[in-house]
């Protein structure tokens, strides 16, 4: 008895199959036709395992292990992609789908751009696997939050000629957009957006007598701003004293 094996074919489709000899010098008629229908995959891969979603300068990357069996624990042999989903809590409305056959997603910054309009520092990752049939495993998910720059040190504030002077140390955060500068008449109370830029110094020109509020912060390309204000008062020297 002859066996044939017909590979690929599609799950809950019916085929019709004939056959026919050939010896390299004659081919026999074909057979009779026969009618065969092949069962309807509805078991969905095992889920990806080993999901790692970390943050790496101002990109998310991911890396997982896809399945090699189906959820039931038979061997998977109709692989066809991962289907990967990306949210921020900030809108959680806007959830993002992409394909791809490689166990890992890179999401850079420019990327994370186009996907939310605004860059989320905060992004939620969810990834499947899919078979040829279209049955899609559970997910494994992860978030994964970039850190605020560090706070700013090294502040210092220095009363000048109808002035006041600010300098600080820079910020070693490799994502780090710029500083902010806020002044105000007491401690705590700095509403007052004076400055802001790359820049680790600034100028206050002010004629007040009295004691004069900074606060200062580093802000980084997502918008987020450091943890703690770094805070100092100082009062300016008059050029014309009374």
């Amino acid at each position: 008895m002859t066996r044939i094996l017909l590979r690929d074919l599609e799950p809950g489709r019916k085929y019709y199959v004939q056959a026919r000899a050939n010896n390299g010098d004659q081919t026999s008629q074909w057979s009779q036709l026969w009618e065969v229908e092949t069962t309807s995959d509805l078991m969905p891969p095992a889920v990806p395992t080993g999901l790692t979603w970390v943050v790496e300068g101002t990109a998310f990357k991911a890396v997982w292990t896809g399945p090699t069996t189906n959820q039931d624990g038979t061997p998977l042999f109709d692989f066809r992609d991962f289907q990967v989903k990306i949210w921020s809590d900030a809108n959680p409305a806007a959830v993002i789908t992409y394909y791809t056959t490689s166990a890992r997603f890179d999401l850079p910054f420019e990327l994370n751009v186009n996907a939310f309009g605004t860059p989320r520092p905060q992004v939620n990752f969810e990834v499947r696997a899919r078979d040829n049939t279209g049955n899609i495993s559970a997910a494994a998910t992860a978030t994964a939050t970039n850190p605020p720059p560090a706070n700013v040190a090294g502040l210092s504030v220095t009363g000048i000629s109808d002035a006041i002077a600010l300098r600080w140390n820079a910020n070693a955060d490799e994502d780090l957009k710029h500083y902010e500068v806020y002044q105000g008449t007491a401690l705590g109370v700095t509403p007052n957006l004076v400055y802001t830029g790359p820049g680790t110094s600034f100028v206050f020109d002010t004629i007040s007598a009295s004691p004069v509020y900074f606060a200062v912060r580093a802000v980084d390309v997502f918008g987020t701003p450091s943890a703690v204000d770094a805070t100092e008062s100082a009062t300016a020297r008059s050029t014309n004293p009374s």
